[in-house]
């Protein structure tokens, strides 16, 4: 046969070629697609990273001020007492590790008066642009990271001025902030296999790089593109090769002012976020020619079984048309239609090869084929009426097999829903009892005795009892005996169905006291959990009953089920555990990192406060105000953490006061002017509405002190009788609303206003701060 395009087979290849070739245009788009999504996720992330990694430095700045400006009103540093400031440096150092050195510098001298560490070489400080600043300015400054010339590390330089009780400055208290914080921010922030953080000050030094790398610190950045994209845009993401070949995509941002800028550069390695989309393209295009060769296969070899038998017709024809009519052409197909074809061209060139013996042959062939179709009919009968009784007998099999599933999923159903053992119990021994027809049943705990090598079996939960009350409570708690057959269910791992009583009592003769109260005898079924027996079920009963496979199967499945259950409620019991644990753990760090050093600033200014006073008392108010400022911080931060300890406070507790606590606790975490405005005086929020307003408020200033870099904010509540409105504002950096990253918790506030049916508005512009208004309205009568 030629292969042209009138041909089956052409035309069948031709039909999947144009089937193959779209299929494979899609999953190539779809692949593109799919790379596309994740380089872009992946730049969100880079970005986020360094955000965060930059919020934190300046939180850790801020902290420092704070220790800085408790120090400077010491009177062992006012008065420069050599042996007492060096012994109370040492042990700051020692308690807070975000420190290279806490040391004093006489102006006079520009001399080391008192460290942290010992000072073993001539430093001068003058050179150093923190002190310089500190002397025009007589107010804190924040140097460059460099590298320390006491303890060789890099650090930033913080530092604040020492007056004497005549206001002259005498002396400058400076403190060297670690790297240590950049190691913390980023165990906090998962990040993808193979990425590369990096700390490069303006000079395009390596000042850190995560993971550790000893050799690169101090050494220049060697990715010219990057450190010129770094150095154009301050912060953004772009896309470049590292020093091996590999693409990468670097997030950086800036921390600082551009004449002591230090820049954080996070590479991203492109095949570590694309091996999942490469993987999945590589499997789509494997399966799509697997599949399609299987299908021209299948549509080649279907054609030829056609096409063949065609063939031979077409040339048995041929020769009868020739005169060869004793010639009969065969064919070795499956095919019906071609077999019944086949039989009438026979059946044609026999009537004319044989004329009236054809005839009788057919009349003989036709009453043959009546008598076959008959025994075929009767056959036929016979076999509908045997599949008509399979198919009874296999309904009445499918709905015992329903009923049976269904049980189960109710079991299932009810223990999903027990939180307890007791609850787990009731369940099991009300639905086994039900399935089985039992009169009572009980559910027994397996444990250890502390000082004995046996088991004893607590009784959890009993349905009904025959026994009277006081013979009843002796069997709540009770040590094994081989006597009784649960003892032998618990050492054997067996099921017993002990039926009927003189069974029971036979074979254990101690049961004859419960034979009177269920004659019908009982069962006892183990619950096994990892081949372990952890519990018992017992069903007795008042009349003689059978049971079937199918039942004592599902029982069995039963206890399968209740052992997971008693699993689920032991791991819950155990996860609850946890989390209270980690919740402990959390408050604790909260203490030492915010509380902590506000009272020990407080504490160290309230010891200043009585010299100073007798001294210049208008300095003296100074530092009382200030020990008052920072003991309400303190007393803000400790009720918000009270808060967060019993979350049912906050519902009652007034909103007005929820937000004053919040600014006042903001104040203790950073210096920055916090303001609560309060207009109108609606009716009393829904607790839903209540607790929504302050966690919106709580995240908004977070986000303000973590990442806005505001002097100041506020927080306005406006109330009237038709609706309540929240807004937050601040004059920090702002940021682009078209880049908005998800990681400030936007996501979260906004889902509790949409919760609550309020209305969550965000508007901000670099350099403009940032603005959020929720917006809940008092539902209508008719609503």
């Amino acid at each position: 046969m030629r292969f042209t395009l009138n041909s089956l087979r052409a035309r069948v290849l031709l039909l999947l070629l144009l089937i193959f070739i779209p299929v494979l245009i899609l999953t190539l788009m779809n692949t593109e697609d799919q790379r596309r999504l994740t380089v872009a996720e992946a730049r969100e992330d880079a970005l986020f990273i360094t955000e965060n990694i930059a919020a934190d430095n300046q939180q850790y700045i801020a902290s420092t001020r704070q220790m800085l400006v408790a120090l400077a009103q010491l009177p062992i540093v006012r008065e420069k007492q050599i042996e007492p400031c060096n012994a109370l440096l040492a042990q700051l150092l020692q308690e807070f590790d975000l420190y290279n050195n806490l040391f004093v510098i006489d102006t006079v001298t520009n001399a080391t008066v008192c460290s942290a560490i010992p000072v073993t070489v001539d430093v001068d400080t003058t050179e150093y642009n923190w002190y310089q600043q500190t002397l025009e300015t007589r107010a804190f400054a924040v140097g460059e990271y460099r590298i320390g010339p006491v303890t060789g590390l890099p650090a930033v330089t913080l530092s604040m001025p020492v007056f004497d009780e005549g206001n002259q400055l005498t002396a400058v208290v400076a403190a060297g902030l670690s790297l240590n914080w950049l190691n913390t921010s980023l165990r906090s922030v998962e990040v993808p296999p193979g990425t590369i953080t990096t700390l490069v000050d303006s000079n395009g030094t390596i000042l850190s790089r995560y993971p550790d790398d000893d050799v690169l610190t101090g050494e220049r950045y060697n990715n010219a593109h990057v450190w010129a994209t770094v150095l154009t845009q301050k912060q953004g993401v772009t896309r470049d090769q590292d020093l091996n070949g590999q693409m990468r995509l670097y997030g950086f941002t800036q921390i600082g002012g551009d004449e002591d800028a230090v820049y954080v550069i996070v590479g991203l390695l492109e095949n570590a976020l694309l091996a999942d989309v490469q993987q999945v393209n590589q499997r789509n295009l494997l399966t799509l020619a697997l599949i399609t060769l299987l299908i021209v296969v299948l549509g080649w070899t279907s054609t030829r079984l056609i096409t063949q038998p065609i063939e031979n017709m077409t040339e048995a024809v041929r020769r009868i048309a020739a005169g060869q009519l004793s010639f009969r052409p065969t064919l070795d197909t499956e095919i019906i239609e071609l077999q019944q074809l086949l039989l009438a061209f026979n059946d044609m060139a026999t009537s004319v090869e044989t004329n009236m013996r054809q005839r009788l042959d057919e009349l003989a062939d036709a009453n043959q084929k009546l008598q076959q179709q008959i025994e075929e009919r009767a056959q036929a009968e016979q076999e509908r009426e045997r599949l008509y009784e399979a198919e009874i007998q296999s309904r009445r099999e499918a709905e015992k097999a329903t009923e049976r599933s269904a049980r189960l999923q109710m079991l299932s159903a009810a223990l999903s829903e027990a939180l307890t053992t007791q609850q787990i119990a009731q369940v099991i021994v009300e639905q086994g009892g039900s399935v089985l027809n039992a009169t009572t049943g009980a559910f027994y705990i397996v444990g250890d005795v502390p000082g004995q090598n046996v088991q004893d079996f607590i009784q959890v939960y009993i349905t009904s009892s025959l026994l009277p009350a006081r013979e009843l409570q002796l069997w709540r708690q009770f040590e094994a005996d081989p006597a009784y057959p649960i003892t032998t269910v618990a050492q054997s791992k067996q099921a017993l169905w002990l039926l009927p009583a003189e069974a029971c009592t036979e074979q254990f003769p101690a049961m004859a006291a419960f034979a009177p109260y269920y004659p019908g005898g009982h069962v006892i079924l183990p619950v096994l959990l990892r081949e372990q027996v952890v519990a018992l079920v017992t069903f007795s009963f008042s009349t003689i009953q059978t049971f079937s496979d199918e039942d004592r199967a599902l029982m069995m499945a039963f206890t399968q089920l209740c052992a997971q259950a008693l699993e689920r409620v032991r791991l819950a019991e155990q996860a609850q555990e946890g989390a209270a644990s980690q919740e402990r753990q959390r408050l604790a760090r909260d203490l030492h990192d915010a509380v902590s050093q506000v009272l020990f600033s407080a504490t160290a200014m309230a010891e200043a406060v009585p010299r100073q006073w007798e001294r210049n008392r208008e300095r003296g108010k100074e530092l009382l105000n200030e020990v008052i400022m920072l003991n309400r911080s303190a007393m803000a931060e400790m009720r918000t953490l009270l808060l967060e300890l019993r979350p049912e406070a906050v519902g009652k507790t007034d909103l007005k006061m929820l937000f004053k606590q919040l600014i006042d606790a903001a104040k203790g975490r950073r210096e920055i002017k916090g303001e609560l405005v309060v207009n109108g005086d609606g009716a009393p929020l829904p607790i839903t509405v209540h607790v929504a307003f302050y966690r919106i408020a709580q995240e908004s200033v977070n986000n303000i002190i973590k990442h806005s870099q505001a002097s100041r904010f506020t927080i306005q509540l406006d109330q009237d009788a038709e609706q309540t409105q929240l807004t937050v504002y601040d004059n920090g950096r702002g940021f682009n609303m078209e880049h908005l990253s998800a990681g400030l918790g936007m996501g979260n506030m906004r889902e509790r206003a949409e919760a609550i049916g309020a209305r969550f508005e965000m508007t901000s512009r670099p350099g403009d701060g940032t603005r959020i208004k929720v917006v809940w309205k008092y539902p209508q009568e008719e609503d």
